[in-house]
């Protein structure tokens, strides 16, 4: 069997015997189609290694994700995120950004859909949600399978008092499905519907009855997650 190199040697001996005495321009096109390959191949990479590092210095950082439940959201939405960012002070390497692709099923219950509720689900885990908004049914679901932090946490005592008629309080246990499981208590939202941002642009006109606003349970933006309450409150 003939050593690699030797073989590659006779190659390389073969193809310069049989371009002797050829033309500039056949020689040419013989090199052109002979590395073409190599050479779209290299590009390919090339071209893609640029698309990786401009992905990577052009990304903006998470300053916060809003999932609205249930919502008719049709806002001038660059005006509405340039708002928040002025009152927040979010530099232009962060981002704001507000998901409405939540729905609400029609059973009377007010209860998200199975594909909502699984993205939901999956956003939170993966620490992609700050702020959930939704009508009362959802938000209460929501708050029992412990998808919500507890506001206590994060607001001060007096600002506890202060929102202290429109606080949802839930009953929340680790397990839904068992009704002897263990329930504890839990202030897991605030009464939005008369706030006057979300009046007016009436992203919730046909819902009766409560709106409330959560944060996550794995939010890492919690203080642009209070700013952006206040936002709503004007």
């Amino acid at each position: 069997m003939k050593d690699t190199r030797s073989l590659a040697d006779e190659i390389k001996r073969e193809r310069k015997k049989g371009l002797e005495g050829k033309s500039f321009s056949y020689k040419f096109k013989y090199y052109a189609g002979y590395y073409k390959w190599y050479v779209v191949g290299a590009l390919a990479l090339v071209l893609i290694i640029a698309s990786i590092v401009k992905t990577m210095l052009t990304a903006k950082d998470n300053a916060l994700c809003v999932a609205l439940v249930g919502a008719n959201f049709e806002p001038d939405y660059e005006l509405f995120i340039h708002e928040f960012e002025q009152i927040s002070g979010t530099d232009d390497k962060h981002e704001m950004t507000i998901d409405s692709n939540y729905a609400v099923l029609s059973d009377g219950e007010g209860t998200l859909d199975v594909s909502s509720q699984e993205k939901l689900f999956v956003t939170i885990a993966a620490g992609e949600t700050d702020v959930i908004i939704a009508p009362a049914e959802a938000f209460e679901r929501m708050a029992q399978y412990g998808y919500l932090m507890d506001l206590r946490d994060v607001l001060p005592e007096n600002d506890i008092k202060g929102y202290e008629d429109d606080i949802y309080v839930a009953e929340v246990t680790d397990d839904p499905e068992d009704p002897s499981a263990p329930t504890y208590t839990q202030y897991s939202g605030i009464d939005i519907s008369n706030a006057a941002k979300v009046l007016s642009e009436r992203w919730y006109v046909s819902t009766d009855g409560p709106v409330y606003f959560g944060l996550s349970a794995t939010s890492a933006n919690k203080d642009n997650a209070l700013s952006f309450l206040h936002y709503l409150e004007e």
